[in-house]
């Protein structure tokens, strides 16, 4: 069985009052029908040009009216179903009730666990950690960790898959069918996990994670993925990505209607595409180191942040994926470790977020520590 983490709605941190979440929404729908957001697909266009919205075919840039808007996310489904490769017992289901932990990626660094020593994450790797994540009762669904770099390039995505769900039988998060050749392909791998095209509608054992590219553009291979996926009825979350500072603003609140306008405007193309096709709201940020640009994700403002990317999420009726975790840090040893993610996980937890991707990671989740995983269990269940 899976342990989720339920906390009651009266009970749960809430940054954002009624008036603050109304605020930030009439200033997303500002951001979407007079700014815009670039869908370089020629499909995509096509799906906003029949359905209403404003077009600019030159610069590919698409205004979204609200009233569009809100009948688009109307459609959306405010509750989904993640399956397991087969017992029901270890399906998710995402209502805003619990919150389900799993793991966060994709690295590509693994610290060997035999030697210690850095080296390029493989195929065994990803298949170890899903052993690994199989067997730990807070880890409700499997990211894989890292990358599996021993194999061509163009297949990694598959390869990834096929590790996952041979070594675990939880579901499986995917961020790496980032164009329509991979993503044709998992969908067939998914519905042979499933049993066939009606058992992977209603219990899909496998969910795909697209990011749009901060600020409020996208790109044409990965949105092409998102329609081949949303047809076969497997969940997409588009997971936007600002770093406060640089590629978004440097407030909060700024960051967070940036990523609200990326995230909704892209949920809006599925549904016009595909009207009650599931769907995920991830928002994940950092903060720019103003002395190295480098992205930081151990920060104080993630509270604030991802506390209102709850509270946003749930707002339109949509399972909210966050996270914590993946220090900025390399060596789970320290510390400082062990106290961010103690208090992070209390603290995130405690928003009610549905899915929380957060295990194992360190170094901005690039670098794999086996060992962090077992300690992000513990820390998880205690």
């Amino acid at each position: 069985s899976i342990e989720s983490i339920v906390v009651h709605q009266d009970m749960q941190i809430k940054v954002l009052s009624r008036d603050q979440l109304e605020m930030l929404h009439l200033a997303t729908q500002t951001v979407l029908e007079k700014t815009g957001v670039r869908f370089p697909s020629p499909k995509a266009l096509k799906i906003f040009t029949e359905s209403g919205a404003y077009v600019d075919f030159d610069t590919q840039i698409v205004k979204i009216p609200p009233d569009l808007m809100m009948e688009a996310l109307g459609k959306a489904p405010g509750s989904i179903r993640l399956g397991s490769r087969g017992d029901e017992a270890l399906d998710l289901v995402l209502d805003g009730r619990r919150s389900y932990c799993g793991t966060a990626g994709t690295g590509t660094i693994t610290v060997d666990p035999q030697t210690g020593v850095d080296r390029a994450s493989t195929k065994e790797d990803t298949a170890m950690m899903a052993r690994v994540a199989d067997y730990l009762p807070s880890i409700g669904f499997y990211w894989p960790m890292v990358a599996p770099l021993d194999k061509p390039h163009a297949l990694l995505p598959l390869h990834e898959m096929e590790a996952s769900f041979l070594n675990t039988e939880k579901h499986v998060l995917t961020a790496s069918c980032v164009c329509k050749n991979s993503a044709h392909a998992a969908v067939e791998m998914a519905c042979a996990v499933a049993g066939g095209t009606e058992r992977m509608k209603t219990r899909p054992p496998l969910s795909a994670i697209i990011s749009p590219i901060s600020p409020l553009n996208n790109d044409a291979d990965a949105l092409e993925a998102a329609l081949v996926f949303a047809e076969a009825g497997l969940p997409v979350g588009f997971a936007t990505m600002p770093v406060m500072g640089s590629t978004g603003p440097a407030s909060v609140a700024g960051t967070l209607v940036l990523g609200n306008a990326e995230i909704l405007g892209a949920v809006c193309l599925l549904q016009l595409a595909f009207p009650g096709s599931p769907v995920t709201y991830p928002m994940f940020s950092g903060v720019m180191n103003p002395y190295t640009g480098d992205c930081v994700v151990t920060t104080r403002n993630q509270f604030l942040f991802y506390a209102g990317t709850t509270q946003l999420g749930h707002f339109y009726n949509l399972p909210v994926m966050s996270t914590f975790g993946g220090s900025d840090l390399r060596d789970p040893a320290c510390w400082q470790v062990g106290k961010d993610d103690a208090v992070d996980t209390f603290y995130i937890c405690a928003t009610g977020p549905d899915l929380l991707p957060c295990a194992g990671m360190m170094e901005t989740y690039t670098r794999l520590h086996p060992q962090k995983l077992i300690m992000d269990d513990d820390v998880i269940q205690s």
